[in-house]
């Protein structure tokens, strides 16, 4: 079975690669370069490496960690099925930037950076395809920024959370569950706060009945108004 067949368009999350590419795009790229399979903390990619080689997910999550100049490791990005990985250094032809490590057990396909140029090159919508992608993670890289900066870590925290949520979540009858794809003092990190602060805010949260905490999950049971706490802290926490 091709994975064009064991992972149909309406598998990918909205805005992956896959699902922002035309059906014969997508297609195309999955015929690409091979399948490999990582291990759970296995490396796909390292931060440093001159490899020309891009990453199609197909099934799994990965994580991209890059080191500070202060020599502290941050967590980045979570990546998962439908995304693609790697294709900055093909496309400036510069040393990686982050290490990408997968969660669990993580399905790629492995494709030749020459390849990958080719298709784009010989296929404009797949250009075009690359474009919207890189240009999402634009904004949510802007959008992390803008709410990050001066804001409570609660509502730093909100702001994550909505984005895990809009990106990796998935819909039950009790909200919206993100499996835990970081660790807390991933998301301590992420938030830029203690890992102590975090848990505060975590605690303040499920006050609210905004949240609620399982093992290796967490069930986000209003999405509207975890997202009011981030626009607006002080109005949302009526303070």
């Amino acid at each position: 079975m091709d994975d064009w067949v064991r992972f149909p368009p309406e598998s990918w999350p909205r805005d992956s690669l896959l699902a922002l590419a035309p059906a014969a795009t997508a297609r195309q790229l999955l015929g690409l370069g091979s399948r490999r399979v990582y291990r759970n903390g296995e490396a796909l990619l390292t931060e440093g490496a001159r490899d020309r080689r891009v990453l199609l997910v197909l099934d799994g999550c990965v994580k991209l960690h890059a080191t500070t100049r202060s020599g502290r490791l941050t967590l980045l990005a979570i990546r998962v099925g439908g995304d693609l990985l790697g294709e900055q250094s093909v496309l400036d032809e510069e040393p990686r930037s982050a290490t990408a490590v997968s969660v669990g057990r993580t399905l790629v396909r492995e494709v030749a950076g020459t390849d990958f140029l080719r298709v784009l090159r010989s296929d404009p919508e797949a250009g075009i395809a690359l474009s919207r992608y890189l240009s999402v993670k634009l904004r949510r890289a802007t959008r992390y920024r803008v709410d990050v900066g001066g804001n409570p870590v609660v509502a730093r925290l909100a702001a994550v959370l909505c984005e895990l949520a809009e990106g990796h979540g998935r819909p039950e009858a009790a909200g919206i569950r993100v499996e835990a794809l970081v660790t807390q003092p991933e998301l301590a990190a992420i938030v830029s706060t203690t890992v102590p602060t975090l848990e505060r805010a975590m605690k303040r949260l499920r006050e609210l009945g905004l949240i609620s905490t399982g093992y290796r999950s967490l069930i986000i049971r209003d999405l509207p108004a975890l997202s009011a706490v981030a626009e607006d802290p002080e109005g949302a926490l009526g303070r």
